[in-house]
């Protein structure tokens, strides 16, 4: 069975962001993948502190669950992120997220990479209570070419406006993402 590594960026653990990891595990286990979420807000994670510790041991230095889970990222076929918009940018227990997956990057003069295991496919969602998520785009864009700058060319993303809907769940955005994410588990 392959796996997907849900990371839900939002602190509604019921929320929009929440409703549409479900819609994709739903999906992802028609085509054999079992899905594990992991609520960045439960954790507590401290930031990076650029101590470049991780680059002599390939471990954080940081007492917390963040070495675990840079474990199951590597077990993982697939990354999906989902955050909702905070003034203008992802959450900040997402970023600390992404800031703490340093470990799995390695810098050198032919440029970066990264060392995800098993990865070979992420996507992101970026939900939205504004009518006009194109707003956002910049967010979801930013996060697939970190993903492609770590090898990952198997990138989709989606904007979902308008989540403050009652019933935004069966949107046509919401289901163009699903569409998008049924393709890659297709591959």
């Amino acid at each position: 069975m392959k796996k997907m590594l849900a990371v839900n960026g939002s602190p509604k653990k019921n929320g929009a962001n929440a409703q549409i990891i479900e819609k994709a595990a739903e999906l992802a286990s028609k085509y054999d993948y079992e899905t594990e979420i992991i609520n960045v807000y439960d954790l507590g994670l401290g930031g990076c502190k650029s101590c470049m510790a991780c680059k002599k041991t390939g471990k954080c230095v940081q007492k917390d669950q963040m070495n675990e889970i840079l474990d199951k990222i590597k077990e993982s076929d697939m990354l999906l992120f989902a955050t909702p918009v905070y003034f203008s940018s992802e959450t900040g227990p997402l970023k600390t997220f992404l800031d703490r997956m340093y470990p799995l990057v390695t810098e050198n003069e032919k440029g970066i990479s990264a060392d995800l295991g098993k990865v070979n496919k992420f996507s992101v969602v970026v939900t939205c209570n504004s009518p006009d998520g194109l707003l956002y785009s910049s967010i979801m864009t930013r996060y697939i070419n970190t993903m492609k700058s770590f090898g990952i060319s198997d990138s989709s993303g989606s904007v979902i406006p308008g989540v403050g809907m009652t019933d935004f769940i069966n949107s046509d955005y919401v289901e163009g993402y699903l569409n998008s994410i049924e393709f890659q588990l297709e591959m």
